[in-house]
């Protein structure tokens, strides 16, 4: 399958994504140490072909409010992302989105391409708090931001993250992988 030429391209494939199937969801579960809570597909892979993000539906299998639609399922990137976090530099990056026009106007876009998808997914859309990470206007979870960059190459508070957790090493499992 091709590459997909443009943003829109990218969030109709991933809106296209089949659902997990049983391998997939045995290795999830693995990962999160517990099953999900809500339908997902496979968002993104690692280069050894294991699940890093899943795309969940907007609720979970009780019918509830489901808080993430990229969910970071990679457990080394998420404990190192967790050491980022607990530096306190989203205050840094929400500060930063109060003066940097471009960077505003970027996370701003990605914000409302998120919220396209997640609103034609099944159960959406969802009302009250309406993205995930503290988009559009501040910087709330990393974990969140730079699973949607993952995904889909467009949150540039994700891209910022991928930069300083860059090398990531592997979680043990992908030695069996592939």
């Amino acid at each position: 399958m091709p590459a997909p030429a443009t943003v829109d391209d990218v969030y109709d494939a991933q809106f296209a994504l089949p659902y997990a199937d049983e391998a997939d969801l045995a290795v999830i579960t693995e990962l999160l140490g517990r099953p999900t809570k809500a339908r997902a597909a496979v968002a993104a892979r690692c280069p050894n072909g294991l699940p890093t993000v899943l795309r969940c539906d907007p609720r979970d299998i009780e019918g509830k409010p489901f808080p993430t639609l990229f969910w970071l399922c990679a457990p080394v990137a998420a404990s190192k992302i967790g050491g980022l976090e607990s530096t306190g530099i989203m205050w840094d990056l929400t500060e930063r989105l109060k003066t940097d026009v471009a960077l505003r106007a970027a996370y701003g876009a990605s914000t409302e391409r998120f919220l396209a998808l997640r609103d034609r997914l099944p159960g959406g859309p969802l009302e009250g708090d309406p993205t995930q990470g503290g988009m559009p206007d501040r910087v709330k979870c990393l974990h969140a931001l730079y699973a949607h960059w993952l995904a889909t190459g467009d949150n540039p508070i994700g891209a910022w993250v991928a930069v300083q957790l860059s090398p990531m090493p592997c979680h043990p499992q992908c030695e069996t992988a592939s």
